[in-house]
Formats: C-alpha cells, sequence, structure tokens
C-alpha cells in the first residue's frame, strides 16, 4: 500500500491507498524474446476531488523484442486496460514500436512510436487518442544507462474533457542503474 503525501494541500485530511498483484510471464528464443502480463490495480482515495470511491482496473499486454545483438533491434507492445470507477467505466488501449540501431558497443539511436486511445462510458462519456514519436541517443554500459530524446505527442479529441495542448515536444531524459 501507499499513502500520499498531502501536506499544505486543501484535501490533507484524506487518503490514497492502492493494490497491485499480476503475473508475467516470459520466453527468450535465439533471437526473440515474448513476454505476457496481467494484473489487478486497484486505488481508494478520499481527498477533496472524490467521494470516496474505488477504483478498479484489469491490465493485460503483450510484448514481443528481438535478441541477439543484431546491429538493428525492434520491440512492440500491445496493451489493455478495463477500469470501473463508480458509474463510469473506462478502456485504454496501448500500442508501441521501438527501433533500435546499434551505432557503435553500448550506443544506440531509438524512435519509439505509439498511440494510446482511451474511452469512457456512463457520467464521462468521451474518448482520446494520443500519438507520440519519441527520437533519442541511447548509452549503456554494465548496469548503468542514459538516454536523452525529445517527445512529439499530441491528443485528438472531440470531447471537452480532454483540453487541446498548446505543447506537442517535451524533453524525453531518463538516467538508470541497476543496483542488483
Amino acid at each position: 500500500p501507499h499513502v500520499g503525501d498531502r501536506k499544505g494541500r486543501a484535501f490533507e485530511n484524506g487518503y490514497d491507498f492502492y493494490s497491485k498483484a499480476g503475473v508475467d510471464v516470459g520466453y527468450d528464443w535465439d533471437k526473440v524474446g515474448l513476454e505476457l502480463g496481467a494484473s489487478y490495480y486497484g486505488v481508494a482515495a478520499k481527498d477533496a476531488f472524490s467521494d470516496g470511491s474505488i477504483y478498479n482496473a484489469v491490465d493485460a499486454y503483450v510484448s514481443l523484442e528481438s535478441k541477439g545483438g543484431g546491429r538493428l533491434n525492434f520491440g512492440t507492445d500491445l496493451s489493455y486496460r478495463y477500469g470501473n470507477f463508480g458509474v463510469n467505466d473506462e478502456h485504454l488501449f496501448g500500442v508501441k514500436v521501438d527501433l533500435a540501431h546499434l551505432i557503435r558497443p553500448y550506443n544506440h539511436m531509438m524512435i519509439d512510436l505509439g498511440l494510446d486511445f482511451g474511452m469512457y462510458q456512463g457520467s464521462l462519456a468521451a474518448s482520446f487518442a494520443n500519438i507520440w514519436l519519441v527520437p533519442r541517443y541511447v548509452r549503456e554500459k554494465g548496469r548503468a544507462s542514459a538516454s536523452v530524446g525529445v517527445r512529439v505527442s499530441a491528443v485528438v479529441s472531440a470531447s471537452e474533457y480532454f483540453a487541446k495542448p498548446n505543447q506537442y515536444v517535451y524533453p524525453d531524459i531518463r538516467v538508470s542503474y541497476n543496483v542488483i
């Protein structure tokens, strides 16, 4: 469980707990890896913006990626979430494709392409699509990695619930180190 820190906000007397449980399985062949997963995600929240209702969701995904260390590698992910909060149902779909080109050892140029689509039913009837592209440079060596890129993203929706963004370009910077 997680308890959100709400100090200094108007809803400091509330709470925010979440639970997540799931299963991920995968198999690696010589040149391709496959991963499947399913999970439950639940949030119980009470603050100035909610009535104390519980959000329940079921997630599923499939991921396929090339292996074997060639100069050109790919990966693709398909994901789906069904969620329910009160009288509203949500359906979220995601498609992502990654292409990586090895420049020299430890250095890659990558392009991530994606489409996220959401549909809400009930009192909040709305839908949206988020289309994005991220070209980036990646450096990986040992347990450390860093990437620098630019995310170009656009949200498309006819609904009044999703504001039209006035910014379409964002920095995409990631740094990680695997301790174990």
